[in-house]
C-alpha cells in the first residue's frame, strides 16, 4: 500500500474573511471542510481581528466568537521570525509571513488576494477555494 501524503492548506486572512462573509460559494465550504487539513499562523490571525475591528466595525465579542470558529477548524502555529522572509519578493511585503508560513509547513498557499496569489507562485503553489473544489478540465 502506498504512503500517501495529506496535502495541507496554509490559510490566508482573505480567505477566513470570504468565509466569514459567504463571500464565495466555496470559502466557507472549506473552512467548515473537516477532510482538509488547514493550518494557518499568529500574524494571520492578527491581521483577522485588525480587518474585522478597522474595516467592518465588528464588535470584539463577535470577533472573539469568529476566532473560535477559525480555532475549531484550523490550526494556528506562531508565526516564522522577520529575518526567515525578509527576502522574499512580493508586491506586498506585509504578506511576506503569511507565504513564509505555507513555506514552513510545506502547504499549499490558499489565497485570495490577486497579486500575492500570483507573487507566491515563485515560492509555494498557490490556490484560491475554488480552484480546490472546482473539477480540473
Amino acid at each position: 500500500m502506498k504512503n500517501m501524503a495529506i496535502t495541507k492548506y496554509f490559510v490566508d486572512t482573505s480567505e477566513l474573511i470570504n468565509a466569514l462573509f459567504e463571500r464565495t460559494q466555496f470559502a466557507k465550504r472549506f473552512l467548515l471542510d473537516r477532510e482538509k487539513h488547514k493550518i494557518t499562523n499568529d500574524y494571520v490571525i492578527d491581521e483577522f481581528r485588525r480587518v474585522l475591528q478597522v474595516k467592518f466595525s465588528i464588535p470584539p465579542n463577535d470577533i472573539y466568537y469568529f476566532e473560535e470558529i477559525i480555532n475549531d477548524n484550523l490550526e494556528v502555529y506562531p508565526t516564522a521570525p522577520s529575518n526567515r522572509f525578509r527576502k522574499l519578493k512580493l508586491r506586498d511585503k506585509s504578506d511576506r509571513p503569511i507565504v513564509q508560513g505555507a513555506i514552513d509547513h510545506g502547504c499549499i498557499l490558499v489565497i485570495d488576494d490577486y497579486h500575492t496569489y500570483h507573487d507566491a507562485k515563485k515560492y509555494v503553489e498557490t490556490l484560491t477555494t475554488e480552484e480546490i473544489y472546482k473539477p480540473k478540465k
